[in-house]
């Protein structure tokens, strides 16, 4: 699976590169939890990262890279991960649009020299829909890894 989703990113954007609507972004936001932290009901984590890929008129195919904290079950610790990703969009609207996409997420500590050993992954999928501003966009969307929670972004698109 993994060999197949790392495949399946980097073709889309190699393929992306050469085209002519390639669009690259940067994206930041938060991840909103349920928390395990005495005294908190939710908890707020960032994440920010790098998405590419191609629009052809109503649709959209884009790999992303982010880097994403979330609190591990016990509540005792945050956990950082890597995060690539696959996605699809529709745009249905001029200015709106609806995503869904597959994730990959790694733990980012298990990141050393380069290799990764024994690492804790998750494969998960999100849905989501947001609204796209000249060079930004807002969005929102429901994610399933590495724990159930919403992310609320904000991109600048080059």
């Amino acid at each position: 699976m993994k060999k197949l989703l790392f495949l399946a990113i980097v073709s889309t954007l190699t393929l992306t590169a050469g085209a002519q609507g390639l669009e690259v972004r940067l994206k930041g936001g938060i991840n909103i939890q349920n928390s395990n932290l005495s005294g908190k009901e939710i908890s707020t984590l960032p994440h920010f990262g790098v998405s590419a890929g191609v629009r052809i008129s109503t649709f959209g195919i884009y790999g992303e890279l982010m880097y994403s904290t979330h609190e591990d079950i016990n509540g005792s610790t945050t956990l950082d991960y890597v995060i690539p990703s696959l996605q699809v969009r529709f745009y249905t609207y001029r200015f709106m649009y609806v995503e869904a996409g597959v994730s990959y997420a790694m733990m980012s500590e298990e990141f050393s020299g380069g290799f990764l050993e024994n690492v804790d992954k998750e494969a998960g999928y999100y849905v989501g829909l947001g609204a796209s501003f000249r060079k930004f966009e807002l969005g929102v969307r429901t994610a399933s890894l590495p724990v159930t929670n919403i992310q609320i972004s904000a991109a600048y698109r080059f």
